[in-house]
């Protein structure tokens, strides 16, 4: 596909900054849907359905651990996009706001694993990533299965689920 006809847009990007995040007594809960702008981010989907106006999104830099806005072509969503593929845990959220994307996503995928091998892929990424493995551990138990256990009790049924029995995903975030 041509430059710019496909556009990733992560959810991760819409992270809210650690500086919004201490305010609000959020930090040590990132990661949970209240820790995002999901507001910004439906309204960063639906404003792309307009094929008549650039959107540009940020992105999550793992170096910084924030979200970042650089307003280059890796970023943009313009005129020429013809496929807009985003990701993320709460994509099929049936809980507001979240459950607003149901009307604006065409279509949406379930990667179906069990919570032990997503376990291991969340410490793992965190460790790639210089943290401790039982910091990733705590982590993992006091937000990462919180949000995991709330989606799979509060989601819509996807277009399609993808099975993966285990193993690896490949590297990237």
């Amino acid at each position: 596909m041509a430059p710019g006809l496909a556009v990733l847009v992560p959810m991760d990007g819409f992270h809210l900054p650690n500086r919004r995040l201490e305010e609000l007594g959020l930090r040590e809960r990132k990661g949970a849907p209240e820790t995002f702008d999901a507001e910004g981010f439906i309204r960063s989907l639906s404003r792309a359905r307009d094929l008549s106006q650039e959107v540009f999104f940020p992105v999550y830099d793992r170096n910084v651990h924030e979200p970042v806005l650089r307003a280059n072509d890796d970023q943009k969503i313009s005129s020429g996009t013809r496929l807009i593929l985003t990701e993320g845990n709460y994509l099929l959220l049936t809980l507001d706001p979240w459950a607003r994307l149901a009307g604006i996503l065409d279509e949406c995928w379930f990667l179906d694993t069990s919570l032990g091998v997503a376990k291991q892929w969340i410490i793992d990424r965190f460790c790639r990533y210089g943290v401790d493995p039982e910091a990733a551990q705590a982590h993992y138990h006091e937000v990462d299965l919180p949000n995991a256990e709330l989606v799979l009790a509060n989601m819509r049924e996807p277009q399609r689920r993808i099975p993966w029995p285990g193993g690896r995903l490949p590297e990237g975030d």
